[in-house]
């Protein structure tokens, strides 16, 4: 999963990415809004973390012309501005969610693995097309080839999960977070052991080599 940080304020910025990529997220920094723009404009954000009091601009315009570029990632203002007034005009801007500085590190993540799980189900269509598989979201069935590929449960929503990011490498905290509690083993073998199960039924079905191994990194679900 990849952050965007849009802060001003080095010390803050450098904690908050460390925070990040010690929870598995990777992580671009910027401190001016115009900046922040740019990136999330050339760049494909799982979730957007906005200060208020920006150089250049402030938050609530740098928000807006991401919503005005039709980008639809979440954004989440970290910001010291703590009247009712400025959340209002926050949200009513387009962010999605709204916290107050100080901070507690481990508030913020809950409130960024909500925001990305209700964007990720914003982004299913009824139907994800990757290479040969097509999935069929409403009736949760799978096809290889045209021909039905029938999985359990937990190996449906991994290939779903995988098909949405297709061609993007997904962590193993990344799939932990999706398809288990957060709080599940992350150096567990329990994601390596799937993966292999997915890969099995899909050579099954005809396809091989289609679930990559990015050593370091995780697993990517290839289109080509």
């Amino acid at each position: 999963m990849k952050i965007l940080v849009i802060e001003d304020d080095p010390v803050i910025a450098g904690n908050l990415k460390i925070l990040l990529a010690d929870h598995g997220y990777l992580v671009d920094l910027t401190d001016t809004g115009s900046k922040g723009i740019e990136n999330a404009v050339v760049n494909d954000y799982d979730a957007i973390l906005l200060d208020w009091m920006l150089p250049d601009m402030e938050g609530n315009e740098v928000c807006k012309e991401i919503r005005a570029r039709d980008i639809k990632s979440p954004v989440i203002f970290l910001t010291a501005k703590n009247q009712v007034e400025d959340k209002v005009t926050g949200l009513d801007v387009g962010a999605d969610d709204y916290v107050t500085k100080p901070f507690v590190i481990e508030e913020l993540l809950a409130r960024i693995r909500v925001q990305i799980r209700r964007n990720y189900k914003s982004d299913l269509t009824s139907e994800i097309r990757v290479g040969a598989i097509m999935i069929d979201t409403a009736k949760c069935e799978i096809f290889v080839n045209d021909n039905l590929l029938e999985l359990p449960p937990k190996l449906y929503s991994l290939l779903e999960f995988m098909a949405v990011k297709k061609d993007t490498v997904v962590s193993r905290q990344d799939i932990i977070e999706h398809l288990w509690d957060e709080n599940a083993d992350v150096m567990s073998n329990v994601v390596d052991v799937h993966i292999k199960n997915l890969r099995r039924r899909l050579s099954s079905g005809g396809l091989k080599h289609v679930i990559k191994t990015v050593k370091g990194r995780g697993y990517m679900l290839c289109s080509d």
